[in-house]
């Protein structure tokens, strides 16, 4: 609990030390911008790493590695504003370990520069010890936030439709290969699985469609049982991470790509055939789900963890870098829980185990995409909400039911603060020409592509509402309500459909659409109308109440 004192500690030593008198103290009493005054996770340097060199914005007052100097008799803490030179704010400490919440609510939103001198007892400096620009961005409190266009659930259903009636959906009615001129499709197990569980979802929504969506399901599951590799293989049941179709991404076609595999994109699949089985009771998709938990049982090193990038025939890894395995941990847990399978618990508990003491532990939450290059990143260089969204929301739940996982509610919560201090912009500053020209709030990839992404706003949403149902603290409800509201915006107000990037883009570029982001738009909308919509009665968990619903809290697929 050490750093739950920061704040308050910056507030005495700078009275103690001296302020500008413009520097109010208000923002130390207690209201509702009180939460943005304590450090996300704060590095001590010693058994906690400091995460936040890379940072380009926070929401939450940031704290950072600052060493001591021989000779300093106080730290001079000065923000400069960009776009205001002459609001500069500034405080003295003796101690250079201090977090910014003397001055952080009176430092106007924006771009700013934070220099960090040590003075000698004379009050010359003596050297500069921190120098850093960041955006300090917009808080809940201080954003212009939306209702809904429409109901989430109507959204949802609209963007399910709209998926369906789209060429590379209708095309899997009478193929059992994929459209190829569809440029996703060259990420099989994203892309494809994705279309498995948005087809069996539609089923079960619209009966009358159910012949229809169940067709396009059972060929695109049929596509991957074939592109699998076979019993016996290294990669026995495992579908391929890329694809040479006609049209292909720019990623897919990457000379380090080619006859590579991201380890984790496999779940995906798995979790796809699990919602087929559900509606069908189609044996060969839970035969073909336990087979790959099986492979991924073989393949687990002894630590817990799973090379993150693998020779798609030898298995043999190619990357010096584990890989996330929130996923498989919540294909197990879904196993589980759904469906009594406890075979692989003891997988998911060694996998947890080291989710616990390594990345969890730094918060090197790094992205893991499959069209992003992981190999020589430095700690900290690209780290994305993606671990931090899913696994928390995992985590939440459990300890909401007294299962414990070896992160403790606080270290829980601080995932779920992580992701909304580095990626969630409640707001954005507008142009010269008084334009804001991204829709808000919105939640943006990782480090690497700073663009906001639909699958981002719906996986943050989620974690917040798993933080909601763990704490009872209606703000983070709030929260994840506008986000989601946000996907009602975007949606075309016609065809229903949720684009996947949000950014400018030019006629010639048409629009990004991911089906795997889609998926994951419509379950978090789909999961707050039975949860926590008005009206809703039943209790989340972990554990179904019954098998009426493909919905489910625990989806494995659509994320990095």
């Amino acid at each position: 609990m050490k750093h739950r004192w920061f704040a308050i500690a910056a507030v005495f030593a700078a009275i103690a030390c001296g302020m500008l008198a413009a520097c109010c103290m208000d923002c130390c009493t207690d209201g509702v911008d009180s939460e943005y005054l304590m450090p996300v996770h704060p590095g001590n340097g010693e058994d906690v790493p400091f995460w936040n060199g890379h940072a380009v914005k926070f929401t939450y007052v940031p704290y950072f590695d600052i060493p001591e100097v021989d000779g300093a008799a106080c730290y001079r803490f000065t923000v400069i504003p960009e776009a205001s030179a002459e609001d500069t704010l500034w405080f003295e400490c003796e101690d250079p370990h201090m977090d910014l919440a003397a001055i952080w609510m009176d430092i106007p939103v924006g771009n700013v520069c934070l220099t960090v001198d040590a003075r000698d007892a004379s009050g010359d400096t003596i050297a500069t010890v921190l120098k850093r620009s960041f955006l300090r961005d917009f808080t809940f409190d201080e954003a212009e936030v939306h209702q809904p266009f429409r109901s989430l659930g109507e959204a949802a259903r609209l963007n399910l439709l709209a998926m369906h009636r789209m060429a590379y959906s209708q095309w899997w009615k009478d193929h059992i290969v994929p459209e190829p001129n569809f440029r996703y499709n060259s990420y099989p197990c994203k892309i494809v699985g994705a279309t498995v569980g948005v087809e069996a979802l539609l089923a079960q929504l619209y009966p009358e469609m159910k012949d229809e969506a169940l067709q396009c399901a059972r060929n695109a599951a049929r596509f991957l049982m074939d592109q699998a590799q076979p019993a016996g293989a290294p990669l026995a049941y495992f579908p391929p991470t890329y694809y040479n179709n006609t049209v292909m991404t720019s990623a897919a076609k990457l000379s380090d790509n080619q006859g590579a595999t991201m380890t984790m994109e496999a779940c995906s699949v798995a979790d796809a055939f699990l919602s087929l089985f559900r509606l069908t009771g189609g044996q060969q998709y839970y035969d073909s789900a336990l087979n790959i938990m099986r492979t991924y049982r073989r393949i687990q090193r002894p630590d817990g963890s799973f090379p993150i990038k693998v020779n798609y025939a030898t298995g043999e890894p190619l990357l010096n870098v584990s890989a996330m395995p929130h996923p498989v941990i919540l294909t197990v847990a879904r196993l589980n829980r759904e469906f009594g399978v406890t075979e692989f618990d003891d997988m998911a508990r060694a996998a947890e185990k080291w989710m616990a003491d390594v990345p969890v532990s730094t918060f090197d939450l790094t992205g893991q995409f499959e069209d992003v290059p992981v190999n020589g990143l430095q700690p900290y260089e690209n780290l994305t909400y993606v671990a931090a969204a899913m696994y928390s929301e995992y985590l939440l739940y459990e300890l909401a039911e007294g299962h414990d996982h070896g992160v403790p509610m606080e270290t829980a919560l601080d995932l779920v603060r992580f992701c909304e201090d580095q990626f969630v912009h409640w707001d954005w500053l507008p142009d010269e020409n008084g334009v804001r020209r991204l829709p808000w709030p919105a939640v943006c990839e990782q480090y690497k592509y700073q663009v906001p992404v639909d699958d981002a706003n719906s996986t943050v949403a989620r974690a917040f509402l798993a933080a909601y149902h763990a704490t009872g603290d209606e703000r983070w409800k709030a929260k994840a309500e506008a986000l989601l509201a946000t996907l009602t915006h975007v949606q075309h107000k016609l065809s229903g459909l949720i684009v996947t990037d949000w950014y400018e883009m030019t006629p010639e570029e048409g629009f990004s659409f991911w089906p795997n982001c889609a998926y994951k738009s419509i379950n978090a909308m789909l999961l707050y109308e039975k949860y926590f919509g008005a009206g809703s009665c039943e209790k989340p968990s972990l554990t179904p109440s019954d098998n009426g619903t493909l919905l489910t809290l625990l989806v494995a697929g659509g994320g990095a």
